[in-house]
Formats: C-alpha cells, structure tokens, sequence
C-alpha cells in the first residue's frame, strides 16, 4: 500500500497530474543552473564529513570536527551569502534549502559542541 502511494505521489503518478511540468531547464539560466550546483556540490561535501565526524572520539578527529565546524560558518558567512546577494529577486528561493541545510547543520554542531564542553567540565 504504501509503495502505490508513493508511487502515485512521485512525478508521473496520478496525484502529481496537476502539476507543472515545467523543469528547472526552463525557468532559470545554464550559468545559474551550474551555480547552483556548484553551491549545492561545496556545502555537501562539507555536511557530508561533518556528519562523518558527529560521531568520532579521536582527538585528532574532534580536531577536525571544529575545523569544519569553522568551515561551515565561513561558507555561510562568504560564500551562501555571496551566492544569495547575485541572485535575482524572482531566483532568491534557489538558496533557501541551502540555508535549512546549512542551519540543521550548525544546530547539530553546536549541540556537540555544548556537550563536548559539558563533558570536560564535568570530568
């Protein structure tokens, strides 16, 4: 039951008939299109080590960890908000589910750091 209605919920299936067909292609540039790319490639690699990270014990990877926690901030602060100060009004929606991702993960990483810090005050 629940496979069918996925599948009729997924593009092409009958409750999704009302939709648009329109893809992105069509509603925003090629040098937009692989900006966003470029945008979205950059942030997941950094997500993707972070939460590689979330659960480590090593010093040396702890280490690491608040590097890419920097990291994250940085991107934020230069390049999301670069990449959101060039885009258009009417395009300015493209960046919203980079922040949501980029925020979920700077929440994730100041709770271990909040309880990385309680760790050591209470040994």
């Amino acid at each position: 039951m629940a496979c069918h209605v996925l599948s009729e919920m997924s593009p092409g299936g009958s409750l999704m008939s009302t939709t648009s067909e329109t893809s992105m292609q069509h509603l925003v540039s090629s040098s937009l299109q692989a900006e966003v790319k470029l945008q979205y490639n950059s942030l997941s690699e950094l997500l993707r080590t972070l939460l590689v990270l979330l659960s480590c014990q090593d010093t040396i990877l702890r280490r690491k960890m608040v590097r890419i926690g920097q990291s994250l901030e940085r991107y934020r602060d230069v390049k999301l908000q670069q990449f959101r100060s060039r885009l258009a009004m009417e395009d300015a929606h493209l960046a919203n589910h980079l922040v949501e991702m980029l925020d979920s993960a700077l929440t994730k990483y100041r709770t271990w750091l909040e309880k990385k810090s309680a760790s050591r005050i209470s040994s």
